[in-house]
């Protein structure tokens, strides 16, 4: 299966806030420290509905794309497969629906060679974890 095709499974997807519960910004900003604290670094943050804005004129509610890694757990991975980068990197979503603020998260673990299996079990695991206490 392709990245792109894989990057497309969702780990996790959960209303985390009602409309107009938290100010959008701060669910970002609340997301990333709980990654943060949970030993990922947020990397790169993409403003999708701004870039798609000035690029296309497309108007869409806030939705924001956070890259994260687990420098412990991407250390693992690239011990066992040097070219496996793309297993480490994850990426975070966060979205106004107008019925509330989403937040998801790619699947790294789809589909996984057997000796990646268990550090991407453990950065799942994480990433539960982190996603679970930023709501």
């Amino acid at each position: 299966m392709a990245a792109a095709e894989r990057r497309a499974v969702i780990i996790v997807e959960s209303l985390v806030h009602e409309p107009g519960c938290r100010p959008f910004d701060e669910v970002v900003d609340r997301m990333a420290e709980q990654l943060r604290r949970h030993g990922f670094v947020a990397e790169r943050f993409f403003d999708l509905d701004r870039e798609l804005l000035a690029r296309t004129g497309a108007q869409l509610r806030p939705y924001r794309v956070l890259l994260v890694f687990n420098p412990a757990v991407t250390h693992r991975i690239l011990r066992c497969d040097p070219a496996a980068a793309d297993r480490a990197v994850v990426l975070v979503t966060v979205r106004d629906t107008g019925d509330g603020i989403v937040v998801g998260a790619s699947d790294p673990a789809q589909p996984v060679p057997p000796h990646l299996a268990a550090a991407v079990r453990d950065l799942n695991e994480l990433l539960r974890t982190a996603l679970s206490a930023a709501g």
